[in-house]
């Protein structure tokens, strides 16, 4: 009895002894306030605003075709009955196609060559895919759960904003018509995708890499960084090598297209307001050219309140009752839409929709890369939901 009470003893010390040296390792990794504040303010100036712009550009060039239908698209290319419809199906084919493997391939390549890669493709050719879900799957390697659907959202309002102030450069542009025998229709597209072009080739350079191997952090703030996230995210934040058996995770659990069926029924309206607003506010009375003007108001509230609900949503930890609430806002706008009203009443229904759909996507995308892991498996599952949307759009 006194042999088992000795040897008892004996393996409890070391064990003890094994817990307090942890205890001492994650104080030493614990960074304080004023530290954390420091180095998020960096990664937010590195990481944010050029992601960002490089996502209004895309946006921009995405929904210009909106915008160049009022400026005579149509009528130049003899487009009638459904083609115009059929043009924004094909568009989406080239989504269907990459997204998946561009998120898994942003991971083997690193999104410095990637992304630059992705954008150049899409300002030549107007063929894009991987650029969403790829940056907002950078994000979820950078950020706590905390602290992500404030960066998407600022990261998102590209989208908004090149709504409002697409409709803005648009209304401009088309005064071209004529130049050098092209109509302004045409002038919309090439000087856009110019100035994507210029604006892609710095990202090899501006475009961090995943924080394991970015030189924005010294070697001692790194470590500290990376065991900052581990303690957020767990084990979801592993970084494991690629097998085919994440990615099968991925493809094979439902909770994958669950949360697809949440962001198709978030991205469905949001793209048919991006494509058709410019059409929805000139058959309300408007001329084309105070169409392309007044898309830009509802994009700017929108722009609004998406940051103002991802801070909101963030300092609650709160992702579902949110997509509620906003959702329910998008369906009264939508049904205000469809009744016979007033052309003032619709277009107040324009605010409402825009307001409550704008704000569900990035925090859509937060509950997604908030809830998957390790690495490649939220890779797989981020560019399966949004190519799922891509697939029901098609």
């Amino acid at each position: 009895m006194e042999t088992t009470e000795k040897s008892d003893a004996h393996d409890a010390k070391p064990l003890a002894q094994e817990c307090d040296e942890k205890s001492v390792q994650d104080l030493e990794l614990t960074m304080s306030p004023a530290e954390e504040k420091r180095l998020l303010r960096r990664i937010d100036l590195w990481i944010v605003p050029y992601a960002s712009l490089l996502y209004l550009l895309s946006f921009l060039d995405r929904v210009n075709i909106g915008q160049a239908r009022l400026a005579g698209l149509e009528k130049d290319l003899k487009l009638h009955g459904n083609q115009y419809n059929i043009a924004l199906t094909i568009f989406f084919v080239s989504y269907v196609a990459f997204e998946l493997p561009s998120n898994l391939i942003l991971k083997k390549l690193k999104p410095p060559r990637w992304i630059c890669f992705i954008m150049i493709c899409w300002a030549i050719l107007q063929m894009q895919s991987g650029l969403f879900p790829g940056l907002n799957f950078l994000f979820t390697t950078w950020y706590t759960r905390k602290e992500l659907n404030a960066r998407v959202s600022i990261f998102f309002a590209g989208a908004t904003l090149a709504g409002a102030f697409g409709g803005l450069l648009a209304f401009g542009i088309r005064h071209m018509a004529g130049v050098g025998g092209k109509n302004g229709w045409a002038w919309i597209f090439i000087l856009e995708g110019l100035l994507t072009l210029v604006c892609a080739l710095p990202a090899p350079w501006l475009i961090q890499d995943f924080p394991q191997y970015s030189n924005l952090l010294t070697p001692a703030e790194k470590t500290k960084w990376l065991h900052r996230l581990n303690v957020s995210q767990g084990v979801t934040n592993a970084p494991l090598p690629f097998t085919k058996k994440q990615v099968w995770r991925a493809l094979t659990d439902w909770k994958t297209y669950i949360y697809a069926l949440i962001y198709l029924s978030i991205g469905q309206p949001f793209y048919s307001l991006a494509l058709f607003l410019p059409s929805i506010i000139a058959a309300l009375g408007f001329t084309n050219a105070a169409a392309n003007a007044l898309s830009a108001a509802p994009y700017a509230l929108g722009t609004i309140v998406t940051l103002i609900v991802a801070n909101i949503s963030d300092r609650l930890s709160m992702r579902s009752p949110i997509l509620v609430i906003m959702m329910s806002l998008t369906a009264v706008g939508y049904i205000i839409l469809l009744c016979d009203v007033s052309p003032t009443v619709r277009f107040v229904a324009v605010f409402i929709t825009v307001v409550g759909v704008n704000p569900s996507i990035p925090t859509a995308i937060t509950f997604v890369g908030n809830n998957f892991g390790p690495m490649y498996t939220r890779a797989a599952v981020m560019g399966t939901v949004v190519d799922f949307t891509a697939i029901i759009r098609i």
